[in-house]
């Protein structure tokens, strides 16, 4: 299976959102959270929002990659600057590390080697921007266990923070660690 990992466009803007829409749902439904719709809908705009900054700044505001098979896009992965959570519960200046944001990766084409070959080329973006270290979190119990296996333990562990049993994991990393 050839995929390819390339900037999105602007004609492909619609069959993104509908990619955020799926994925996103999936992701609440597969949490328990599917009576959160406001929570869910909230999300989907916010990424919504982050792909018109990519494209009315030319990826210098929030930067996507999107993965393709076929021609279908399959998921995205964007550089973007930290979010609140994060900031809120690193204790340094974040203004100069980039967060790695909007992994997405649609249910069907999930444990493919699709999440690792965006994480990989956007590793491959951070350096040549000359970042030494970036941060990232998740909500979501299957990106959780996707992220721990791909860069190891969290950082921050905020307990309960969606809800019981429902943590949110926060990652610092060095980029060094990925030369």
């Amino acid at each position: 299976m050839g995929i390819l990992i390339v900037r999105p466009s602007v004609n492909e803007k619609e069959e993104i959102i509908k990619l955020f829409r799926k994925t996103i749902t999936y992701a609440f439904q597969q949490d328990g959270l599917s009576d959160r719709l406001n929570d869910r809908e909230n999300e989907i705009s916010k990424q919504i929002d982050f792909l018109n900054r990519d494209f009315n700044s030319n990826g210098k505001d929030i930067y996507f990659l999107i993965a393709k098979i076929d021609g279908k896009i399959v998921g995205t992965i964007a550089k973007s600057s930290p979010n609140t959570i994060i900031v809120a519960n690193i204790n340094e200046d974040l203004s100069r590390i980039p967060e790695v944001s909007s992994v997405y990766v649609l249910p069907e084409f999930q444990n493919q080697g699709i999440g690792s070959k965006l994480f990989n080329s956007i590793i491959e973006y951070f350096k040549k921007e000359n970042s030494k270290s970036f941060v990232m979190d998740g909500g979501y119990k299957k990106s959780q266990i996707f992220w721990i296996n791909k860069v190891g333990k969290p950082t921050i562990i905020l307990k309960d923070y969606w809800g019981k049993d429902l943590d949110h994991m926060i990652w610092k990393l060095n980029l060094s660690s990925y030369y």
